[in-house]
C-alpha cells in the first residue's frame, strides 16, 4: 500500500477524499483475510460499519474510525500507525472501540464497554453499528458465540439509547435485530 496516497487524500478537506483514503487503507490491511466461519472477506464488515455511520450522518472522524474499528485488533496494524496516519481524534476513537487483546473474556468485554462509554457518544455509536452488523451476519457461527453477541448487543443497545437516544437510527436497527424484526 502506498501510504503517501492515503496521506494526500487525508490532507484534502473534502469528506469523500478522506473516506476514500480510509477505504484504501482498510482494504490493504485486511488483504485476503476471511471472517471466522465465513467465506466472505473480513474487510466487508469494516466497510459496512463505516458506510452505516456515514448513512446515519456521523461526523467524518467517526466515520473514519468506524471503518478502522477492527484494524488494530485483527491485523498487524498498530495504534501508533492509526494515530500517525489518521490523527489523534480518529486514533482515540479507534482505541476506545478496539478490544485490548491482552485481556480475555469478561474482563476484555468490560474494558471495552468502559472505554467506549468514557469516550462518549461517538465511540458508543461505532460499537452499536459494529454489533448490529455482527448480528446481521451472525448466521453460521457457533451458538455460544451467537448467545454472547446477543447479550453484548443488549448492553450496547442500553448504552446507545443513553448516549444517542432511543430513536437514533443506530439503536433502532440494533433493537430490530435483537428482537428479530
Amino acid at each position: 500500500m502506498d501510504i503517501e496516497i492515503v496521506r494526500q487524500k487525508l490532507a484534502c478537506a473534502e469528506r469523500g477524499s478522506k473516506i476514500e483514503a480510509v477505504i484504501i487503507f482498510v482494504v490493504a490491511c485486511f488483504d485476503g483475510m476471511l471472517r471466522i466461519g465465513k467465506k466472505c472477506p473480513t474487510v466487508i464488515h469494516s466497510l459496512r460499519v463505516g458506510s452505516q455511520l456515514e448513512r446515519f450522518g456521523a461526523r467524518t472522524e467517526t466515520i473514519l474510525a468506524g471503518f478502522l474499528h477492527d484494524v488494530v485488533e485483527d491485523t498487524s496494524c498498530n495504534e501508533h500507525t492509526i494515530f500517525s496516519i489518521f490523527g489523534g481524534e480518529v486514533g482515540m476513537l479507534v482505541r476506545a472501540c478496539s478490544e485490548d487483546i491482552r485481556l480475555k473474556g469478561a474482563e476484555q468485554r468490560e474494558d471495552l464497554f468502559r472505554r467506549a462509554e468514557l469516550h462518549g457518544a461517538e465511540a458508543v455509536a461505532i460499537k452499536v453499528v459494529d454489533v448490529a452488523d455482527n448480528l446481521y451476519s451472525i448466521g453460521d457461527v457457533k451458538q455460544e458465540w451467537q448467545d454472547e453477541l446477543i447479550l453484548c448487543g443488549q448492553r450496547w443497545l442500553q448504552l446507545g439509547e443513553r448516549y444517542l437516544g432511543f430513536d437514533a437510527l443506530h439503536c433502532v436497527e440494533l433493537r430490530n435485530l435483537l428482537t428479530g424484526r
